[in-house]
């Protein structure tokens, strides 16, 4: 949108979740009216930026290695969520799809393939017990009220942290504590 409005349209980026948080990396590109006022503001907010790390980021992303990296990583967690949910419709007899699967509208999985979390819905199912159960067994996940009240009752699974090599390991443990917790 910022491209096809650019006098009008800020547009601000981060890279904490494909590169790493603790980089504090981040842009902004403005209109151009507005450019030297986010100087000063940057000035006066933010003195400690690594120039380094910037300088670094620029180059990744002028050489292209960024873009290549944010490519792989939106493949590799394509494949982890769809991973995801084949165990969880193999572990219910074989179903197509997981039938709890789904985002916060309650819909199946949809939009892009490259996120980081999938919400199982709990219907008629205590939240709370259900996180105990899975914590029991090893998995440490977040519950929707986690994110705020009157949501309904899911559980928040997240597929990024897990290091490839224990990707499989970790699914069978959230595959079985599932089973453990009667979902």
């Amino acid at each position: 949108m910022q491209g096809l409005a650019p006098d009008v349209v800020a547009y601000a980026g981060s890279a904490s979740k494909t590169l790493a948080p603790g980089l504090r990396l981040g842009w902004l590109v403005v209109p151009r009216h507005l450019l030297a006022a986010v100087i000063e503001e940057k000035t006066w907010t933010d003195r400690h930026s690594d120039t380094l790390t910037h300088l670094t980021l620029a180059a990744l992303i002028e050489s292209g290695a960024y873009d290549r990296h944010v490519r792989a990583a939106r493949l590799r967690y394509r494949h982890r969520r769809d991973d995801l949910i084949h165990a969880l419709g193999n572990h219910h007899a074989g179903a197509n799809h997981y039938p709890g699967a789904s985002d916060r509208a309650g819909r199946q999985p949809g939009g892009i393939a490259a996120g980081l979390q999938l919400v199982i819905d709990l219907p008629g199912r205590d939240e709370s017990a259900v996180l105990r159960t899975l914590h029991d067994h090893g998995i440490n996940t977040f519950g929707m009220s986690h994110f705020g009240s009157g949501l309904p009752s899911a559980l928040v699974i997240g597929y990024g942290a897990p290091a490839q090599h224990a990707w499989t390991r970790t699914l069978s443990a959230l595959i079985d504590a599932l089973q453990n917790a009667q979902l």
